[in-house]
Parts: structure tokens; C-alpha cells; sequence
């Protein structure tokens, strides 16, 4: 990231950037924490192109040929792989503040507006993230309202398409619905919210939310206005609820050289195109992309609308 220049008039600005760069990359991280993490991470070294590549290997077919003699050698097993790519696209936003706001506000008032930027970074990561994956071809629509039993069917679907669950959510399949699709499930009373959590991976379904601990399938809800979609072009609007299993899309690894995101504040003092230097600003800037990658293995979940929980 940029850094100024230390010098005898300025002593601790590097000190004061790194600082203010911890706190923009931990209010970041912690809002990055519903789908992204869900993404096959894809690297870009430094000087390596705009280009983020994701490769995947496709599920292995049973061997049901015995060895041909002892001692023989198994027969070959040939693995496919396919890839997708994706370029970059550039994020950020500047606020400017004034030097009255650094000299009079509250304690910490700087502060707050770096954890803001990143909370704004790591939003435009999860919603751009989403959009990307409601692009899915795989479709399923649970009816008037959101119900364990369309939410068992669309995990049919997945274990029909071979799907499995993510890793990240410890070998679930994840929820990412709207707080009225989950309102709704949880209003079907309790016999139907605990829908066969003791069976095998196909028929588990629920347990009550934020306890996935002994279920096939992690739930979390999104506030509807920042990331779930919402078809409004036809009749019935939809909640467009996404389903996930392991390797439907790829994300861009903000870890990476060429992606490191940054934060720069610019006091009212170091801003020399500033006449009167009592205006600020503080800026963040990332580079990031998300990629659907097979829509076999990612359900969206319609549920009509009904405005509750938007």
C-alpha cells in the first residue's frame, strides 16, 4: 500500500498507517465472513497479468474392475479438470473530513471512519460476491413461503448433481437466505424446523439457527437491501435465497501480493491541493474478483415476498 514519507516534521505517520491499515483489515475481514469464505481462493503474484484463474477437478467415478491377476498393476484413472478465469475489477471510496472534525470530534472519531471503510470494503466484497453467484442456472421454487421442505429439496438437488458440502462450513451445505425466508421456516414450529437431523447427509436439514453443530446443512440470514436479490420484474416478487456446496465459485484471494487491500488517511496537513489545508481525506482500495464456476453445485431458492424481514 502507499506509504508517506517519514521525516523529522512528521515522525510516526508510517507508525499511524499501519495502525489505522490493522483496523481497516480486521473491520473487513469481519464482514466478509458469510459467503466469501465460501470461494475456491484464486492467487495473482505481483507482475502475473489482470487475470485471476480457478481450477477444479471433477469428481472420480467408482473403480468396479478387479486387478486382473494378483500382482498386476490397477488400471490407469484418468482425473479431468476445468477452469474458469476472471479479470479484476477495482474497488474504493474516498471521505473527506475537515480538520474542525479531527480537532473537535469525540475520541476516536478517525477511528470509527477507518472501521467504517473497511465494513464498506468487506461489504462490497459479500454483495458483489453474491451477485456473481445468483447467476446460477439451478433453480427452486419452495412456493408462497420459505419452508423446510423446499429448502430439503434443493438440498436433493445438490446431492443429485454430486455435489458436496463446503469445507469451510465444515462439510455442509450452506444457507444464505433472506431474514424472511428464515422467519418463515422457523414459524413452521419446531417438529418441522428439526426435520431428520439424525439421519444421513441427504435427509438432515436444520437445526435451530446459528447451531448447525449436528446438522447437513449451515444457515445464516443477510439483510435482504444489501445482499440477497430480489426478482421484481415478474409476478411474484422472489427472495432469490442461495444454496452452496463445495466449488461453486471462486473469489480472488485478498491475501495475495497484487491484491493486498489498503487504506490511506490524509490529514488536512499533508493535503497540499488543499488551499487552506482543513480538508482530509481517508480512502480504501481493493482488487477482487468473484467467478460463478459450475451452477450444478449452487441452488437459488425462490420464495415469494412478502416484505417482511427486508
Amino acid at each position: 500500500m502507499a506509504r508517506h514519507t517519514t521525516t523529522g516534521a512528521n515522525p510516526a505517520t508510517n507508525v499511524l498507517q499501519d495502525v489505522y491499515l490493522e483496523r481497516y483489515i480486521t473491520a473487513l475481514r469481519k464482514r466478509t465472513g458469510v459467503i466469501y469464505p465460501l470461494g475456491r481462493k484464486g492467487t495473482l503474484p505481483e507482475g502475473s497479468g489482470t487475470n485471476t484463474r480457478w481450477q477444479y477437478f471433477a469428481a472420480p467415478s467408482a473403480v468396479t474392475v478387479n486387478v486382473a491377476a494378483e500382482g498386476n498393476d490397477p488400471g490407469d484413472v484418468d482425473f479431468t479438470t476445468s477452469s474458469v478465469e476472471g479479470t479484476l475489477e477495482e474497488f474504493g471510496g474516498v471521505t473527506p473530513y475537515t480538520r474542525l472534525l479531527a480537532k473537535s470530534g469525540l475520541s476516536g472519531t478517525i477511528e470509527e471512519i477507518i472501521d467504517l471503510l473497511g465494513y464498506q470494503a468487506g461489504l462490497s466484497v459479500e454483495v458483489r460476491t453474491i451477485s456473481e453467484v445468483d447467476g446460477t442456472s439451478t433453480s427452486f421454487n419452495a412456493g408462497v413461503a420459505m419452508s423446510a421442505s423446499g429448502l430439503l429439496q434443493s438440498v436433493q438437488t445438490l446431492v443429485n448433481n454430486g455435489a458436496v458440502g463446503s469445507d469451510a462450513a465444515g462439510g455442509k451445505y450452506v444457507f444464505i437466505g433472506s431474514t424472511e425466508s428464515i422467519f418463515d421456516m422457523i414459524g413452521e414450529g419446531n417438529s418441522i424446523w428439526n426435520v431428520a437431523k439424525n439421519r444421513d447427509i441427504e435427509s438432515k436439514l436444520l437445526m435451530p439457527l446459528n447451531d448447525a453443530s449436528d446438522s447437513g446443512i449451515y444457515m445464516t440470514s443477510v439483510r435482504l437491501s444489501q445482499s440477497i436479490q430480489r426478482n421484481t420484474a415478474t409476478s411474484p416478487d422472489d427472495d432469490q435465497n442461495l444454496l452452496i456446496a463445495k466449488d461453486a465459485f471462486g473469489v480472488s484471494d485478498l491475501d495475495t501480493n497484487a491484491l493486498n487491500p489498503s487504506v490511506v488517511l490524509t490529514t488536512p496537513q499533508e493535503s497540499v491541493h488543499v488551499p487552506a489545508r482543513n480538508r482530509g481525506t481517508a480512502a480504501w482500495l481493493l482488487y477482487f474478483k468473484a467467478k460463478l464456476a459450475d451452477s450444478a453445485r449452487v441452488v437459488k431458492v425462490l420464495s415469494d415476498a412478502t416484505g417482511v424481514g427486508a
